[in-house]
C-alpha cells in the first residue's frame, strides 16, 4: 500500500511540475506519463493503475470540463500501461517502448520530428532516473 500512496503523490507532483513553466530548450518533458509508466512496473493491479491515471487527469486539468483532449490523453495513458503487459520483451523494455509510443501519440496532432525526439530523450532519461531510484531504494519491480 505504501507503493501506491507513493506513486499517487509522485503522479500529483509530476502533474504540478508539468503544469509549471518548466521547459528544457523549449520542450516540456511529460512527467506524468513517465511517473505512471515507471510505477506501472511496481503496480500490477489495474484498479490501482486506473486510479493513478484518473488522479493524473484531475491534477493536470487539461481543460475546464471533460473534453476530447482529456479523454484522448486518458486513453493514451491506459494504452501505454497496457503495452507494459502485452509487449513481448522484458517489462523495462516494454515500459521504455510504451513511453516513446505514448509520447508520439500525445504529440501526434502537432507533430514535429525534432520536438518528438527531444521530448522522447527527456522522458526516457527521467524514466531511467526512476528505475535507478527503484534500484537504489531496494524496491522490487519486474525486470
Amino acid at each position: 500500500m505504501l507503493v501506491f500512496f507513493t506513486s499517487a503523490v509522485a503522479v500529483f507532483l509530476g502533474a504540478l511540475i508539468q503544469n509549471s513553466s518548466f521547459a528544457i530548450l523549449g520542450v516540456k518533458p511529460n512527467f506524468v506519463l513517465v511517473v505512471i509508466l515507471a510505477f506501472g512496473l511496481l503496480e500490477k493491479d489495474w484498479l490501482k493503475r486506473s486510479i493513478l491515471v484518473l488522479l493524473s487527469m484531475v491534477a493536470l486539468i487539461i481543460e475546464p470540463g471533460i473534453g476530447l483532449e482529456t479523454i484522448l490523453t486518458t486513453i493514451i495513458f491506459f494504452f501505454a500501461l497496457a503495452l507494459i503487459d502485452f509487449l513481448p520483451w522484458r517489462e523495462i523494455a516494454n515500459s521504455a517502448s510504451a513511453l516513446v509510443i505514448g509520447t508520439l501519440l500525445i504529440n501526434i496532432s502537432g507533430f514535429q520530428l525534432g520536438v518528438f525526439f527531444t521530448e522522447s530523450i527527456y522522458n526516457l532519461s527521467l524514466f531511467g532516473l526512476c528505475i535507478l531510484l527503484f534500484t537504489l531504494s531496494g524496491v522490487k519491480y519486474s525486470k
